[in-house]
C-alpha cells in the first residue's frame, strides 16, 4: 500500500490519515491517527525497531510500550489485540489507566479494566491525563529529564501518542494540552524508538533502537489507503507567535513593500542587462 506525505491540517477519528506534528526546539513529537488502526505487537523474542516494522509491513507507525520488567521481559499490564494474537491479563487491576477501541472509537478507563466490546486494549501506567486533567506528579526519578512517551484517547475518539524529553509532569501537561482526555504513560528513557514510516524516527541508543517484547502500532483497515500528514508542531507555532515583539510584523511588510517596488524599478531601468547577459 503506497504511503504518501503532505501537508494538510490535523484530521479526527474517522479520517484515513495517520498525522505527525514535529517541534524542532525541543524535539518533541505528536502523532494522532484513528483508533480503528490501533494494533499491539507482543512476543516473547525481543525485536528492535527494523525488525517490527519488517514484521509488519502494513503499519504506518509503530512505537515501543508499554512497561515491562527489564529481567523477565514479562508485563504486568493488560494487553488486548485478538488480531495479533495477543490476550495479556493485567496483574495491576487498579493502577494505570486502559484505553479501549470500541466501534472504533478509543476511550479510556482507570485500571486495568478494558471496556466492554472492546476490539484492542492497552494498559499504560501511570495515568497521566485523567478527564482532561493532568495527573502526574514528579516524584524520584520523574523528575529526571529524559526521554517520555505517552497515549491516550482524545475527544474526537482519536489515538494520541505524545514523546517528549522532560519530567513526568511535562509529559502529562503537554498530553493534556494536545486534547488527550484520558491517558498514560508508555515508556522512555532507553528504551524509546518511535518511526513513521520515513517521515521522522526517534531513538534514544542505536539507530534501531533496543530489543523489547512489546509495541503499539498504527495498521489501516485492509483496503483503506493510508496517508502520513507531516507538518510543525501548532504549539511550536504559537511559541513563535508569542514570543514575536508587536513591531515585528509590521515592521516585516513595510520592509517587503520597499523590496517589491526595488525589484520593479530594477526590471523596468534594465532592459539591456535583462536581454545581453550570457546563456549556458
Amino acid at each position: 500500500m503506497p504511503l504518501k506525505t503532505s501537508t494538510k491540517p490535523t484530521v479526527d477519528a474517522v479520517s484515513d490519515q495517520l498525522v505527525v506534528e514535529q517541534a524542532p526546539h525541543d524535539q518533541s513529537v505528536v502523532v494522532r491517527y484513528p483508533a480503528s488502526w490501533l494494533h499491539i505487537d507482543r512476543s516473547n523474542a525481543r525485536r528492535d525497531l527494523d525488525q517490527i516494522l519488517g514484521d509488519n509491513p502494513r503499519a504506518v507507525f509503530a512505537v515501543d510500550g508499554t512497561m515491562f520488567e527489564s529481567t523477565a521481559g514479562t508485563d504486568a499490564f493488560l494487553l488486548y489485540d485478538p488480531s495479533k494474537g495477543v490476550n495479556q491479563p493485567t496483574r495491576k487491576p487498579n493502577e494505570g489507566m486502559t484505553i479501549s477501541v470500541v466501534g472504533g472509537r478509543a476511550q479510556g478507563q482507570y485500571g486495568g479494566h478494558m471496556a466492554q466490546g472492546a476490539t484492542v486494549a492497552v494498559q499504560s501506567w501511570p495515568s497521566m491525563v485523567v478527564d482532561g486533567r493532568p495527573v502526574a506528579h514528579d516524584t524520584a526519578a520523574n523528575r529526571e529529564r529524559v526521554w517520555r512517551l505517552g497515549i491516550g484517547a482524545d475527544a474526537h475518539g482519536g489515538i494520541v501518542v505524545v514523546m517528549l524529553i522532560g519530567p513526568m509532569s511535562a509529559l502529562g501537561e503537554r498530553m493534556a494540552r494536545e486534547g488527550i482526555i484520558n491517558g498514560g504513560y508508555l515508556d522512555g528513557g532507553s528504551s524509546l524508538a518511535a518511526d513513521a514510516r520515513g517521515v521522522f524516527r526517534r531513538t534514544h541508543t542505536a539507530p534501531s533502537g533496543v530489543r523489547i517484547p512489546g509495541w503499539i502500532l498504527a495498521v489501516p483497515p485492509d483496503g483503506v489507503r493510508s496517508e502520513v500528514v507531516s507538518h510543525g508542531s501548532t504549539e511550536q507555532a504559537a511559541l513563535v507567535r508569542h514570543a514575536m515583539p508587536p513591531w515585528v510584523m509590521p515592521a516585516a511588510g513595510a520592509v517587503a513593500a520597499l523590496l517589491v517596488i526595488a525589484v520593479a524599478y530594477h526590471f523596468a531601468t534594465a532592459e539591456d542587462e535583462r536581454y545581453s547577459g550570457y546563456r549556458d
